[in-house]
């Protein structure tokens, strides 16, 4: 092991014992840079050097569900129910006139951080953003179109910027297989219903 991953395994450890010292966002925030530090210094080098330098991932793949237009719209503009549809995300909940999200980043920690909707153009599609000061720089739209009065097509595009320190973490958590599976399963529990 060279010392600059050495240096991160170390830097790592001491930043996530610091955040579970802490408490409220800074010890999730704390926390899970460290752990992300822990991450990127043991995965091997290979694999590190396949991410982008910008931190940009960017995911785009859709689905048709046999359910009418306005049913899937209404399902899936209920953010509550997101959790269903891509398994990164672990809660979305409103507080007061805020949507809180809630996503699983590998060993065991979760990031969270609030959106504000970009546009909503009611049964065809909507989007969204983080605010500025969250922990994670995210947006996301979702896209209905009707094929006939019993199908739908859901098309979805994700856009994740991550600090570099976490793009070794996630990007086997948002892959276009990953999307693909997750878009799978909902078709699978929707239409079973």
């Amino acid at each position: 092991m060279n010392t600059g991953r050495i240096l991160k395994v170390a830097g790592g450890a001491l930043l996530a014992v610091v955040g579970l010292q802490q408490k409220g966002a800074r010890r999730i925030a704390l926390t899970g840079l460290g752990g992300a530090l822990i991450y990127s210094g043991l995965k091997p080098q290979d694999e590190l050097s396949a991410l982008t330098s910008s931190g940009d991932i960017y995911l785009e793949d859709s689905v048709v569900l046999h359910k009418p237009l306005s049913e899937v719209y209404i399902q899936l503009r209920n953010f509550p129910n997101l959790p269903q549809v891509f398994s990164h995300l672990e809660k979305v909940e409103f507080r007061g006139d805020q949507v809180n999200f809630k996503g699983q980043v590998p060993l065991g920690m979760l990031a969270d951080w609030d959106i504000e909707m970009v546009f909503d153009d009611h049964q065809e599609r909507f989007g969204w953003r983080s605010k500025p000061g969250s922990m994670l720089d995210t947006a996301g739209s979702l896209t209905f179109q009707k094929i006939d009065a019993e199908n739908t097509r859901v098309h979805v595009a994700l856009s994740y910027k991550l600090p570099r320190e976490l793009q070794s973490v996630w990007k086997d958590q948002l892959t276009p297989e990953r999307l693909r599976a997750d878009l799978e399963a909902y078709k699978r529990k929707v239409e079973r219903v």
